[in-house]
């Protein structure tokens, strides 16, 4: 009697080019999912460069609510992210601010028209 063993060698290369065409889609879908969780994080650094560069330029604005004729710099520690500002009266009054989480930073300018009774801004511009 004899065997036909044709159909052995057609199962096994069946499996094994499956198994190839089954790696090949793990794979790329391990490497969306890095591409993906690395632009989560950067969002997620953004979003905390700019809650900083805020809190800056409030706690600006408070210095300039105490003392209206306040000029100068300061900055803001937090858990995740860091800022710092600078307050410029000249002609015209403004403020910068610089916030940084990780390798983000974002920055935020406001002109003020008025310091006092009431502290009155014309421009407050993000970058």
């Amino acid at each position: 009697m004899k065997y036909n063993n044709h159909s052995g060698y057609v199962a096994l290369l069946t499996v094994l080019v499956l198994g190839v065409i089954a790696t090949t889609v793990a794979t790329s879908l391990v490497l969306l999912g890095l591409g993906h969780t690395r632009t989560s994080l950067s969002e997620i650094q953004s979003a905390s460069a700019k809650t900083a560069a805020d809190a800056c330029v409030d706690d600006a604005l408070r210095q300039i609510k105490l003392t209206p004729s306040f000029t100068g710099n300061g900055s803001l520690t937090m858990p995740n992210s860091s800022c710092n500002y600078t307050v410029i009266n000249s002609s015209t009054s403004s403020i910068s601010a610089t916030g940084i989480s990780g390798n983000v930073t974002r920055r935020v300018t406001v002109d003020l028209s008025a310091r006092a009774p009431n502290i009155i801004y014309t421009k407050w511009q993000e970058s």
